[in-house]
C-alpha cells in the first residue's frame, strides 16, 4: 500500500503510478471524466431533412443500402447465382431476366470460396451465356491475391474501405462471408464485430452487400426453422441483414425463398439453370414458380407414392413443416388420396388442382371417384377419363 506521502505525489504527478499496483490513487483531469452529451434533434427537424431513400437496385429483390445473404447448402449453386446477379447489375440488365435494374452499377465481387481457375470458368460460362459481353463496371478479386480480406482485422477493413472509395463501388459481392473473416462463426462477440464492419461499409458508402453463406445442417434448426433461423452461425449475422435469399430445391427445380425487412420484396423466385457443356455457357433465369401443392400432385401423378419419394422428387426434406403442410393441402384438395393402411399416396383421376374436387370425401367408397398412380390424362388401358360434376362419377370416354 502506498504511504500518504506517496499518494500525495501521485496526485501532483511527481511519482509515476505503478500499473501493477491496483491500490494506487490516481485522479484524472475533470475534462476526461465527463462524457459529452449525445447529439439529438427534434423529429420535425429530422423529417424536414430526410436521408437519401433506399434505392431499388433490382426492383422487388435487392436494394441499397442493405446487406443481403444468399444462403444455401454446399453445392446448391449460390456462388453461381451471386456471379450471375453481379453481371446483371454491372450491365444494367434485369436481374435473372426479370427484376428491373434502372442503370448499370459499379460492382466488386470478392471470390474466396473456390479456386481462381474454377471461378474464372464460371465467369466465362456466364458471359458466354449472355452473348459474350463483359460489363465495364464489374471488378473481381480472387483468393490467391495478397493481401487477403479479413473483416475481423481493422487494418484489412481499412484497405477494403479505401478500395471501395477509390473504385466508386456501389454493390459488393462476398463469396463467402465466412471466407472474408478470421472470427469464430458461433462467437456472438466476434461476429458482432465482423457484421459491424459490414454495416459501417453499407452505411458509409450506401452499398448493396450481397454475401453467400451456408445454412444449418438438417435437424439443427434447419428444415422446420423459419428462413431467418436457417442461417448458420451466431445470431449476430442475421441481426445485421435486411434480406435473406435461400437457395432451395434440386437441379430441375431450383428456387429462391426470400425474406426481407424491406417492403415490396417478392417471397419466391423460380430459377431455370441451363448449362451447355459444348457451348461452354450458363444461362440462369427466373421462371414462374409452381406452388408446392401443385408439384406434389404432379409427383404423385408421375408415380411417387410415399412421403420420402415425393420429397425426393421435390428436392426437400420429408420432415420439414413446409412440406407437411403442402402435402396436407394436396390431400385436402382431393387431388391426392392418402391410403393410410399402405402409407401410400395415389392420384385421383380427373381432379383439378386449382379448384375444389368434384369427388366426395369417401373417394372409392359409395359414388366416389377413381384413383390411380398414372397421370390424369389416361388410365392403364390408355382410355381417356372424363369427369362429370353433376353425377360425381368418372367414366371411360363417354356418358356416365
Amino acid at each position: 500500500m502506498k504511504s500518504p506521502d506517496e499518494n500525495d505525489r501521485l496526485r501532483d504527478g511527481t511519482l509515476p503510478a505503478d500499473p501493477r499496483d491496483g491500490l494506487a490513487l490516481v485522479e484524472l483531469p475533470v475534462a476526461a471524466t465527463e462524457a459529452e452529451a449525445l447529439c439529438v434533434r427534434p423529429l420535425a427537424v429530422a423529417l424536414a431533412s430526410p436521408r437519401d431513400p433506399i434505392e431499388a437496385v433490382a426492383r422487388g429483390l435487392l436494394h441499397r443500402p442493405s446487406i443481403a445473404l444468399l444462403a444455401g447448402s454446399k453445392g446448391s449453386g449460390k456462388s453461381t447465382i451471386l456471379h450471375a446477379v453481379a453481371l446483371d447489375l454491372a450491365a444494367g440488365s434485369p436481374v435473372l431476366g426479370e427484376f428491373k435494374v434502372g442503370r448499370p452499377f459499379r460492382v466488386l465481387v470478392v471470390s474466396l470460396e473456390h479456386p481462381p481457375a474454377l471461378v474464372e470458368r464460371t465467369w466465362q460460362e456466364l458471359v458466354t451465356g449472355r452473348g459474350g459481353e463483359v460489363p465495364d463496371g464489374l471488378l473481381v478479386r480472387y483468393r490467391d491475391e495478397r493481401p487477403g480480406i479479413d473483416l475481423f482485422d481493422p487494418s484489412s477493413v481499412d484497405r477494403l474501405r479505401r478500395t471501395i472509395e477509390r473504385e466508386k463501388i456501389e454493390a459488393l459481392g462476398l463469396d463467402t462471408i465466412t471466407r472474408c473473416h478470421s472470427a469464430k462463426e458461433n462467437d456472438s462477440g466476434e461476429m458482432t464485430r465482423v457484421m459491424q464492419a459490414l454495416e459501417d461499409l453499407r452505411d458509409d458508402f450506401r452499398l448493396l452487400i450481397l454475401g453467400t453463406h451456408h445454412t444449418r445442417k438438417a435437424g439443427v434448426r434447419g428444415d422446420d426453422a423459419d428462413l431467418w433461423e436457417r442461417v448458420r452461425g451466431s445470431g449476430a449475422i442475421i441481426a445485421a441483414v435486411e434480406t435473406v435469399l435461400s437457395v432451395e430445391g434440386g437441379t430441375e427445380d431450383r428456387r429462391l425463398s426470400v425474406r426481407s425487412n424491406i417492403p415490396g420484396v417478392v417471397p419466391h423466385v423460380g430459377l431455370s439453370y441451363a448449362r451447355d457443356g459444348e457451348a461452354g455457357s450458363i444461362v440462369l433465369r427466373s421462371i414462374p414458380l409452381k406452388d408446392t401443392k401443385q408439384r406434389i400432385v404432379e409427383a404423385v401423378g408421375d408415380g411417387a407414392s410415399t412421403r420420402a419419394e415425393i420429397a425426393e422428387v421435390l428436392g426437400v426434406e420429408a420432415k420439414s413443416e413446409g412440406f407437411r403442410r403442402a402435402l396436407r393441402a394436396a390431400v385436402n384438395s382431393r387431388a391426392v388420396h392418402e391410403d393410410r393402411t399402405g402409407k401410400r399416396f395415389v392420384y385421383r383421376i380427373g381432379a383439378d388442382v386449382g379448384t375444389p374436387s368434384i369427388f366426395d370425401a369417401d373417394g372409392i367408397g359409395g359414388g366416389g371417384g377413381a384413383y390411380s398412380t398414372t397421370p390424369p390424362s389416361h388410365r392403364d388401358d390408355g382410355v381417356p377419363m372424363v369427369s362429370h360434376p353433376e353425377k360425381d362419377t368418372s367414366s371411360r370416354g363417354g356418358e356416365a
